[in-house]
């Protein structure tokens, strides 16, 4: 439905005087016929909503407004707990006018809201809000009614905010128009108003917000919301029922200083080793003036903190520059902290400046660090999104990132976190990774290792995504300082990797398939290069790994199987760690073929009856699982 442009003729009269003039004009007998024609529409309507006619319209609607409550300080606020009918708005220094075309109808311009009607917004069981409807004016006319707000001292960037609804279900196109005069116009003839928005009000039965910016300032400023409806009125098609309710004039304070941004920990690494940390937290940040006044004077605390036992490991206080009004400005520590004990830290600012109005955006904090004994990572533990890992059946496709590995150590295993959006996911997925060596800007390089490779079977990822950790064959490799390029591998594309966007390192994250579009650099290329730029939950562990949910091994040396290839039997060994094992065994389909529980040490597994092929044996054990694969030669 297209939104109504009104053309009115405009008279002068205020909405008390009208009243007078209608009683004059309207016989008994046509208002209790209009007003039945509308309350027939009311009950209607009432129910509307049951089909779902009101979601259809209103995404075929152009509604325009914004919603939201600005950090700012109430200049004026009116809740219409107090009589709100025209000598109780009159009273508060408003000024209502009707502007509609013909002569005005039983209820001109606004009113006390009814419960009735609806409940008010903020408590929902009383009538104190304002109304219009189209009883405002008589027959078919158009309905343009004034509620000017009393003058008041506007800044640019003060926000008028207010609710609005109409009745739940309603097909009449209601709508208001937010207006504003710098200089104070008390007429809606006055030539300076400007349109700050229009919406069509709210039909789902609920109080919706409008909040519109004002963009010039006026010492005896006034706002005005207009109802108007063209072909209106109880004959009209047009028009039904509003309500309008809490209204706020948000304004700058005089003085605020806003704690805008702060460096992080590390740039780089969001898990970094103790073992591969050589540089020193530095400490940077921005602040602003979001006030009306220029500041002078004022400090800055910069805060190293531990959230895990809220203790602070570092703390400088410095000099705010001076600052114009809305000017921004880089500030630093002069020191810096060099870590050395594992802890999950951020960078916190803290503004205090004497007078500042605003407390709420006088501190940031930056995002966690981890500093660890063994785990290299380039996310937060979070999963915004995952990318596939495979281009297709039967295609060896990899991708992965790089670490920088700046003193010597010793890697042992690989975790990762995937996603599985198939249900259930096809049987015999296999997933292994591979270290490479790599220059930096390069396309990864030589294999240098590979880990043990997970053969995921049917729900084999929990909902959400799970943490996996492979260890390398040969249980580890050393690593002298370098840049390493971890990949992770699988044969189709049903699991994806889990992404995270926090941390973004140019040239780190590479990927490779047998089709991959040309021009590639031995088969390799970036992900800007598809403009994607994320880095995966992809870590590299330097000792035993430190993710303990839902772990699943591969090829783990907890669990040994022989004979294989097998023929009638398969002796299954457990290690001591692992007590009150359940045993599940996969088919190279993913069948469940034959199942074991509460086994401590060994057992033996009949394979009798098995067919030809290669089968899976998956270990659970105290919340954690591990896999190996057997043969059987038939």
């Amino acid at each position: 439905m297209k939104k109504i442009t009104l053309l009115v003729m405009l008279v002068t009269s205020f909405c008390m005087q009208s009243t007078a003039q209608t009683a004059n004009a309207i016989s008994a007998a046509e208002l209790r016929r209009t007003q039945n024609i509308h309350q027939k529409v009311e009950r209607e309507t009432n129910s509307f909503a049951r089909d779902g006619s009101v979601k259809s319209y209103l995404n075929n609607h152009d509604i325009q407004k914004r919603g939201g409550t600005p950090a700012i300080a109430v200049a004026y606020s009116d809740d219409f707990s107090a009589p709100s009918d025209t000598n109780g708005l009159k009273a508060r220094g408003y000024l209502p006018y009707y502007r509609g075309t013909g002569v005005p109808g039983t209820t001109p311009c606004w009113d006390q809201g009814l419960l009735s009607n609806w409940g008010d917004y903020n408590t929902g069981t009383n009538g104190e809000y304002v109304t219009s409807d189209y009883n405002s004016v008589t027959l078919t006319n158009n309905i343009d009614n004034w509620l000017v707000t009393p003058a008041m001292n506007v800044s640019v960037g003060d926000n008028i905010s207010f609710y609005s609804r109409s009745v739940l279900g309603s097909t009449f196109p209601d709508s208001i128009r937010v207006m504003y005069s710098a200089a104070g116009d008390s007429t809606p003839e006055g030539l300076t108003w400007v349109e700050l928005g229009r919406f069509k009000v709210n039909t789902l039965g609920t109080w919706d917000q409008s909040l519109y910016t004002v963009a010039t300032a006026g010492a005896t400023a006034r706002f005005a919301i207009r109802y108007t409806v063209a072909a209106a009125g109880p004959n009209g098609s047009n028009s039904f029922r509003i309500g309008v309710d809490q209204l706020d004039i948000y304004t700058s304070y005089p003085f605020d200083v806003k704690a805008q941004s702060i460096s992080k920990v590390n740039s780089t690494y969001t898990y970094l080793p103790l073992s591969q940390n050589t540089t020193s937290v530095s400490f940077s940040g921005v602040v602003k003036n979001e006030g009306l006044n220029a500041t002078t004077g004022g400090t800055a605390l910069f805060e190293l903190v531990d959230t895990l036992t809220s203790s602070v490991l570092f703390s400088e206080t410095v000099n705010l520059p001076n600052l114009a009004i809305g000017a921004s400005a880089n500030i630093a520590a002069t020191n810096t902290y060099n870590v050395v004990a594992t802890g999950h830290l951020r960078n916190r600012l803290t503004i205090n400046y004497s007078g500042d109005g605003n407390v709420a955006n006088d501190i940031v904090a930056g995002t966690v660090t981890v500093y660890s004994d063994s785990v290299f990572a380039r996310d937060y533990d979070n999963t915004t999104t995952s990318l596939g890992i495979g281009a297709g059946p039967g295609q060896n496709a990899a991708i992965g990132q790089n670490f920088e590995v700046v003193t010597p150590t010793t890697l042992t295993s690989i975790s990762f976190k995937l996603q599985d959006f198939f249900d259930p996911n096809p049987a015999g997925t296999p997933i292994w990774a591979t270290i490479h060596s790599q220059v930096p800007l390069a396309a990864p390089g030589t294999v240098l290792a590979t880990t043990d490779t997970l053969v995921f079977m049917p729900g084999g990822v929990a909902t959400g995504g799970e943490w996996f950790t492979l260890r390398l064959d040969g249980n580890s490799l050393p690593l002298t300082a370098g840049t390493y390029f971890i990949a992770l591998h699988e044969v189709d594309s049903t699991l994806t990797l889990g992404t995270s966007p926090e941390i973004l390192t140019p040239s780190s994250v590479w990927v490779t398939w047998a089709t991959m579009p040309t021009p590639t650099i031995n088969g390799w290329n970036t992900s800007e290069s598809f403009n994607i730029f994320i880095q995966y939950n992809l870590r590299m562990n330097f000792g035993v790994s430190t993710i303990s949910v839902n772990e699943i091994e591969g090829n783990s040396n907890l669990i040994s199987l022989f004979p294989s290839p097998a023929v009638n039997e398969v002796n299954i060994r457990l290690d001591n760690q692992l007590k009150n094992s359940n045993i599940a065994v996969y088919n190279s389909i993913g069948a469940l073929v034959s199942s074991i529980n509460n086994v401590n040490g060994n057992t033996k597994l009949d394979v009798s009856t098995f067919a030809h092929g290669i089968y899976t044996v998956i270990v659970s054990a105290e919340g954690k699982s591990y896999s190996k694969r057997f043969t059987i030669a038939k």
